[in-house]
């Protein structure tokens, strides 16, 4: 794999009104929601005026062009700031991402990475901000250290996936009797909400996607590439309650389990049903076939749940 370059440049533009420009094109692009472009004029403004140009950009390069990223601080500092400026954390985060996201193509160009996962890196955005709205009422981004993974080119997007490497963690025997040692390199998957339907040729087109492009970069050994996922998409018991053809059932039954949890707490209800502060289980949203499924599994006394799973992929087909 080529060795990542640094980003030579303090400031993304040179010419003072590009930074706009950019992030209303970039916002335009990967189509964020009508009040968006308002929102990032808005922000940008309170920037400008009270004096904190200066700072903004100089965290941006930090951020987004060092080899280590301290999202954490990076976090910090972005609170302060809309403290300061008057502006909601959540749509501060928003403007620092996509002009951030300035430096991350440049990053792309100068490892090599085709430019269409660069955008389907930034349709990421449009998920988190889609969701902010939808959960928070705020235009924004939430959680903001979420980005660290993609400006550290260490997670990207391939198809309907996300995927990043990680150690595998426990020693694990698949159905078909194929060892995994504790320790062994597989690829976390992610799944952005992006509406996109789980269906089998989505999933399989991401396998094949990321197989193909890391087995180019040489990031695994041998002619089998090894998936983990942990998410509740994977709770076992969607099968005792949703259609078994459904596309969440079909993509639980590509993985292996590793492990399985329940939990008391209905911590990501909003996942399914939206905004759901306040609400009590009887006044969830039954707009869709999921939402009647999922309120009627509460509603009856059952837990939510989440589980643990493991794909070993031959580029082709699964074969644990």
């Amino acid at each position: 794999m080529k060795e990542q370059e640094p980003i030579k440049m303090e400031k993304l533009f040179a010419d003072n009104g590009k930074e706009m420009e950019y992030m209303l094109f970039a916002a335009d692009k990967i189509g964020l929601p009508a009040e968006v472009p308002e929102a990032i004029k808005d922000i940008f403004s309170k920037i400008t005026e009270k004096g904190a140009s200066e700072e903004f950009f100089s965290l941006a390069y930090i951020y987004a062009s060092a080899d280590e990223i301290n999202c954490l601080e990076a976090k910090d500092r972005l609170d302060s700031l809309a403290q300061r400026i008057g502006a909601s954390e959540f749509g501060l985060y928003m403007v620092f991402v996509i002009y951030c996201t300035g430096y991350m193509q440049e990053k792309y160009k100068s490892n090599n990475i085709d430019e269409s996962i660069f955008w389907d890196t930034m349709d990421d955005i449009r998920c988190k901000v889609l969701e902010c709205i939808n959960c928070n009422k705020i235009v924004g981004i939430e959680p903001f250290t979420w980005y660290d993974g993609f400006f550290k080119l260490n997670r990207f997007p391939l198809g309907r996936f996300q995927y990043e490497p990680l150690p595998f963690p426990v020693d694990f025997t698949t159905k078909s009797g194929i060892n995994i040692s504790e320790g062994t390199k597989c690829f976390n998957m992610h799944i952005p909400s992006s509406g996109i339907s789980l269906t089998d040729d989505v999933r399989f087109d991401s396998y094949r996607k990321a197989y193909e492009f890391y087995k180019k970069r040489g990031e695994f050994e041998g002619e089998n590439i090894i998936f983990r996922c942990a998410s509740w998409l994977l709770y076992p018991k969607h099968a005792e309650f949703l259609p078994k053809e459904s596309n969440l059932v079909r993509f639980l039954n590509d993985f292996d389990m590793i492990a399985v949890g329940e939990a008391n707490e209905f911590s990501y209800a909003y996942r399914i049903f939206g905004d759901v502060r306040g609400k009590s289980v009887e006044e969830y949203s039954e707009k869709t076939s999921m939402q009647r499924a999922y309120k009627k599994w509460i509603l009856d006394g059952n837990k939510p749940g989440s589980g643990q799973g493991v794909i070993v992929f031959d580029g082709q087909k699964i074969i644990s």
